[in-house]
C-alpha cells in the first residue's frame, strides 16, 4: 500500500508546483506539455515536408531542362530529315536519268556533258552511300544520367518513338544495311564479270564508259541492281517524309508540354 502511495507521488509531482497537489496546476502543465509536443512534432512535419518538396522542385527544374534540351534536339534532327530528304530526291532523279538513258545510242549513254566543257559520270559514283543518322547526343545523355524517367509517361514514350521507333529504324537500316547490300552486288558485277570479260577497268574515267558502252547496255542484270537501289531511294523518300511529319507533331508537344511546366505557379516549393 505504501508503495502504491509513493508511486502516486511521484505522478503527482511532475505536474505539482509546490508541495500539494493543485488540478489547475495539473491541467496546466498537461496543456503546456501538449503545446511543446505539438509544436516539435509539427516543426518535424514542417522540416520534411520542405525538404520532400524541395526535392521535387528540383527533379520539376531538371524535367524544365530536359524538355528544353530534347525539344532543341528534335528540331535539329527536322532540319537534318529536311536535308536530307533534298539529297534523297536529287541523287534519286540523277540515276533515275541514267537508268532512262541505258539504251541511249550516244556516247552521253553513261556520261553527263555539261555546256561548261565538264562531265561526271553518275555509276562512277555509285559507291558512294549516306546513312540516314540523326543527332541524339542529348536523348542518350538523359537515358544515361536517370533523369529520363522524370518525364511524363505519354511524353516520355513520344520521345522514345522520336528516337528510337520501329519505323525510324525501318529507315535506318533501308539506308545504310540495305544501301550496302545493293553496293556489294555492284561491285562484284563489276569485279567477277566486267573484269573478266574487258581486262583492265577503271569506272573513273570517261573513255571506259564511252568505249564499253555497248557492253554495258547489254548487261542487265547490272541495270537491274541500278533499278532496285533507285526502288529503294523511293522507299526512302516515303519513309523521310512520314518521319518529318512525325517530327513537326513531336515538336508542336514538346513546346506545348515545356510551356504548360514552366506556366505552373510555385509558391514554397509547392506548385500546382
Amino acid at each position: 500500500m505504501a508503495d502504491q502511495e509513493n508511486k502516486n507521488s511521484w505522478l503527482k509531482s511532475i505536474f505539482t508546483l509546490g508541495d500539494k497537489f493543485s488540478w489547475k496546476d495539473f491541467f496546466d502543465r498537461v496543456k503546456k506539455k501538449g503545446v511543446e509536443f505539438f509544436v516539435v512534432v509539427f516543426g518535424i512535419l514542417i522540416s520534411l515536408g520542405i525538404e520532400k518538396q524541395g526535392g521535387q522542385f528540383d527533379q520539376r527544374n531538371s524535367n524544365i531542362e530536359n524538355i528544353k534540351s530534347i525539344t532543341e534536339e528534335v528540331k535539329s534532327i527536322k532540319v537534318y530529315t529536311e536535308e536530307y530528304l533534298e539529297e534523297n530526291v536529287w541523287v534519286t532523279d540523277w540515276f533515275q536519268q541514267q537508268y532512262d538513258h541505258w539504251e541511249l545510242d550516244s556516247d552521253s549513254a553513261f556520261v553527263e556533258f555539261y555546256e561548261d566543257s565538264t562531265f561526271s559520270i553518275p555509276l562512277a559514283m555509285y559507291y558512294n552511300h549516306n546513312p540516314f543518322n540523326p543527332p541524339r547526343v542529348v536523348f542518350d545523355a538523359i537515358k544515361l544520367d536517370g533523369t529520363f524517367r522524370l518525364l511524363e509517361k505519354s511524353l516520355g514514350r513520344m520521345v522514345n518513338n522520336t528516337y528510337d521507333g520501329v519505323d525510324l529504324n525501318y529507315l535506318m537500316r533501308n539506308s545504310d544495311a540495305d544501301e550496302q547490300e545493293n553496293i556489294k552486288a555492284f561491285k562484284n558485277r563489276i569485279t567477277t564479270v566486267w573484269a573478266m570479260d574487258l581486262g583492265n577497268i577503271d569506272t573513273e574515267t570517261m573513255e571506259f564508259w564511252i568505249e564499253n558502252r555497248k557492253y554495258i547496255q547489254k548487261d542487265r542484270v547490272m541495270k537491274h541492281i541500278l533499278f532496285e537501289r533507285i526502288r529503294n531511294w523511293i522507299t526512302i523518300k516515303g519513309q523521310l517524309e512520314e518521319y518529318n511529319d512525325l517530327l513537326e507533331q513531336n515538336v508542336a508537344t514538346l513546346e506545348k508540354a515545356l510551356k504548360d511546366k514552366e506556366d505552373e505557379t510555385v509558391i514554397l516549393w509547392w506548385w500546382f
